[in-house]
């Protein structure tokens, strides 16, 4: 799934203001509370269909969040779905 963020609602979110102070935010958070952030900003944004990756200028992995600055200053969060997440556990019954 890809969406375009509000930058301002990102930066805002994680307390920065810039996208290279971004990353040092994301660190210092718990990764869970990073994810529900994530998953939560994404949540109020429309999917994007196209995303150019050569235009990209910066980008910031965590877990199964992908974070992308382009040229034109435009927020991109990515995040992978993979099949394990769905997969129920086996009963012990």
């Amino acid at each position: 799934m890809l969406v375009l963020l509000n930058k301002n609602s990102l930066f805002k979110t994680f307390n920065v203001d810039s996208f290279d102070s971004l990353e040092d935010s994301l660190n210092m958070l718990a990764p869970s509370m990073c994810e529900y952030y994530l998953s939560n900003l994404a949540s109020y944004e429309e999917h994007y269909g196209y995303f150019n990756r050569s235009n990209i200028q910066n980008s910031i992995s965590f877990s199964n969040y992908h974070i992308f600055l382009d040229y034109d200053d435009n927020i991109f969060l990515e995040i992978d779905t993979t099949v394990e997440e769905y997969e129920e556990t086996d009963s012990l019954w």
